[in-house]
Parts: structure tokens; C-alpha cells; sequence
């Protein structure tokens, strides 16, 4: 590995599944320098990509990994739904519930709050008792009991306003049960 021109030669070493091959070009920004490294997976295929984002680890591969693993991620489109509000509120209370490495997690999961067999993994089942119990674009899910599990008898849909008041460190919580 040596230099090519000004730039420290990456041809050769390895980000992920990606090796560097050579360089391919450089485009000049009024606030910097992006250089571009032509690279072989090792499925085969060939990505250029952005030198900070081989060193950061932001691109690990030409995009087979990703392809790969859609069938592992929560977001699966089978249903018709993904790409909506209900499916959003249904994959979040499942992921703060399970998903150690979510934000808030301490709060849901961490305290023993998980979301009931019926819903944790059917969205199907979780979609019928939205639209039938007042579900609507505004409308946030919300614990009657704070301590209790998502399932069906302890849910319902409310305002931001009367879930604010609805916490464990609330004063206000005998007003919205």
C-alpha cells in the first residue's frame, strides 16, 4: 500500500465484504475533497464507493448483504401495510418492547413490559382491534394501566395530551383512567 498521487493507496485492503481494487476518481466541493475507491465484493460484483464511507464502516458491501437479510428485518410487506401509520405504531411497540438497543427501551422492555401473544406476531390481529376500537390518524396507543402489558384489554387510543398525563411520574393519572 503506498500513495497515489497525494492519496493513501487503499487497494487491497478490506471494509467488510468489500475489497479495494483501485482508485476510480475524486470530485472537488468548496467544502472538501470526496474520493471514490472502485471495489469487489465478494459476491462478485463490483460498487464504487466514497473513501469516508468505506472507513466508517457505512458501506460494507455492494448491497447483497442488505438483500440478503430483508426476510430477518421487521418491515416485511406481506400484508399491504408497511408503509403505513398503523403498521409504524405496531412495529415501534414491538421493538421497545423487545429490542434492547432501541431508545427508551429501559422504559418498555427493560421494565418487563411486552406486547401479548396475539399481537407480537400478527399485525393482522393487532390491525382488527385498531379499526375496531377507534384507531385513527392522530391517535396514539396508549397503556391504561402504565405497568401493563400491550394487549387488548389494557390498550386504547388517545390524544398526545391525555397520554402525557398517563406515565408513571404523572400527578395526573387518576383523571385519565
Amino acid at each position: 500500500m503506498g500513495k497515489i498521487g497525494a492519496l493513501l493507496d487503499l487497494t487491497g485492503r478490506r471494509f467488510g465484504r468489500l475489497e479495494v481494487i483501485g482508485f476510480d476518481h475524486r470530485i472537488h466541493k468548496p467544502y472538501g475533497t470526496w474520493i471514490y475507491w472502485k471495489c469487489k465484493c465478494d459476491c462478485g460484483n463490483t460498487k464504487v464507493v466514497r473513501k469516508d464511507h468505506l472507513i466508517s464502516g457505512a458501506t460494507k458491501s455492494c448491497g447483497c448483504f442488505e438483500k440478503e437479510n430483508l426476510n430477518k428485518l421487521a418491515f416485511k410487506s406481506t400484508h399491504e401495510q408497511s408503509h403505513t401509520k398503523l403498521y409504524y405504531v405496531w412495529n415501534s411497540m414491538k421493538q421497545r418492547c423487545n429490542n434492547p438497543k432501541v431508545k427508551g427501551y429501559k422504559n418498555w422492555g427493560g421494565r418487563g413490559i411486552s406486547v401479548c401473544d396475539e399481537w407480537k406476531d400478527s399485525f393482522y390481529s393487532f390491525y382488527l382491534w385498531a379499526t375496531n376500537n377507534g384507531y385513527n390518524h392522530g391517535l396514539t396507543i396508549d397503556r391504561i394501566d402504565v405497568d401493563g402489558n400491550y394487549e387488548p384489554s389494557n390498550c386504547r387510543w388517545v390524544t398526545m395530551k391525555v397520554q402525557a398525563n398517563n406515565k408513571r411520574n404523572s400527578k395526573h393519572e387518576e383523571e385519565v383512567k
